[in-house]
């Protein structure tokens, strides 16, 4: 098994600050509000949230602030700035079918879903392990054990890749084989991981090149 995470490590996620300021001026449009008050609201919520997986539910907080649209709305809207890194996709279609392929993210499922669907990858996913479905996020160890649950194997045969240190060494932590992809080149070192720039490492190391 091989579980990835998604924003970050398969997908760029620049567009989500371009996407938030669309929603405080919904918002502010519908509780005729200003934006920075609006603002201070959502990010008042944020640090209510910080410590639990509603973290991550970010239709929840659209809706406290005012807004009407959804998540999923605005990543239809947003879709041609949703881009999935080269390095990424080489990789998921040279190890689809050798190994099962799961979606491991602190994004609520429905969400990453339509980022799936959208971006063609939905079809080299057997499962999407999300906040929401495990009531945990990473690098919460209860994450990382509602994974290996769901999956029911052995945590030893499950390779999870993420961009976020704190993240991949969670899951080495739970006995899986974990892999911190470090696309900004942090100097940190790792023997507990291992670390790779991009995808094409990770690649030659599997002998699938």
């Amino acid at each position: 098994y091989i579980a990835l995470d998604l924003d970050g490590t398969i997908m760029h996620d620049g567009y989500f600050n371009k996407m938030l300021d669309e929603v405080f001026l919904d918002a502010s449009k519908n509780t005729c509000r200003n934006i920075s008050e609006i603002r201070d609201q959502f990010n008042r919520i944020n640090r209510m949230t910080e410590r639990s997986y509603k973290y991550y539910d970010w239709n929840m907080k659209f809706k406290i602030i005012g807004g009407k649209l959804t998540f999923e709305d605005l990543i239809v809207r947003y879709a041609s700035m949703i881009k999935v890194y080269e390095d990424a996709l080489i990789f998921i279609r040279n190890v689809f079918g050798k190994y099962v392929l799961i979606c491991a993210t602190n994004g609520y499922r429905s969400i990453q879903e339509t980022k799936l669907k959208l971006t063609g990858l939905y079809v080299y996913f057997s499962k999407i392990i999300s906040a929401d479905v495990c009531k945990s996020y990473k690098p919460q160890p209860q994450f990382y054990k509602c994974l290996i649950n769901k999956l029911n194997v052995s945590p030893s045969k499950i390779l999870f890749i993420d961009d976020i240190y704190e993240m991949a060494l969670g899951a080495a932590k739970e006995g899986m084989k974990a892999v911190w992809i470090n696309r900004n080149k942090d100097e940190r070192r790792d023997d507990r991981l291992i670390i790779i720039t991009n995808f094409n490492e990770l690649l030659s190391q599997l002998n699938f090149r």
